[in-house]
C-alpha cells in the first residue's frame, strides 16, 4: 500500500510541473506592450559603439537580451532610485541573458555606486518592424511610380 502512494505522489508531481508556467527568470519570453517585469539591472561604461552603431548614452541607452527585450524597445524601469525612468533598449551584452538588463553609465564610478539592484521594467513600445525584402521591395516600387507620375507631369 505504501509503495502504491510513493508511486502516486510521484506521478501527481510529474503532472504539475508539466502544466507549471516557467518560473525561471532565466527563461526567456519577449514581453508584451504595458507588461510588468523583474529584472536584475546592472551598470557598464563603453567607449565603443553600441550594437545598433550608435554610441551610447547616459541616462538613455540600455543593453539588454534581444530575446526578451528587442532591440529598439522603449521601456521604463522603476526602481532604481535616481536612475529609473524611460529608456531605449540600443545594445546587448554577452553576459545579458533572460531578465537582466545594463544600464549605460558616463563614468565607472557611478556604475559602481550602481552596483546590482532588482528592479522592475515596463515595455513602453515594441521594436520597431525591421525592413525585410518585401518592405523593401514595396518601398521601390513606390519610389519607381512616384518618379514615373513626376515625369509624366513634367511632360503635361
Amino acid at each position: 500500500m505504501e509503495m502504491r502512494k510513493s508511486i502516486l505522489l510521484v506521478a501527481v508531481s510529474l503532472l504539475s510541473t508539466l502544466f507549471a508556467p516557467a518560473a525561471d527568470p532565466k527563461h526567456k519570453q519577449p514581453m508584451n506592450r504595458h507588461e510588468r517585469g523583474k529584472f536584475v539591472a546592472f551598470a557598464y561604461t563603453s567607449n565603443n559603439l553600441t550594437k545598433e552603431g550608435k554610441p551610447p548614452v547616459p541616462g538613455l541607452t540600455i543593453a539588454a537580451d534581444p530575446e526578451v527585450l528587442p532591440l529598439g524597445s522603449r521601456v521604463r524601469i522603476n526602481g532604481a532610485g535616481p536612475w529609473s525612468g524611460e529608456y531605449r533598449v540600443g545594445d546587448i551584452g554577452g553576459q545579458i541573458k533572460g531578465h537582466k538588463i545594463d544600464i549605460y553609465m558616463q563614468s565607472v564610478k557611478e556604475a559602481l555606486r550602481f552596483g546590482r539592484r532588482e528592479i522592475e521594467v515596463v515595455l513602453l513600445s515594441p521594436a520597431p518592424p525591421q525592413n525585410n525584402k518585401t518592405n523593401t521591395a514595396v518601398q521601390t516600387a513606390r519610389i519607381f511610380s512616384a518618379s514615373a507620375a513626376c515625369y509624366r507631369c513634367s511632360f503635361d
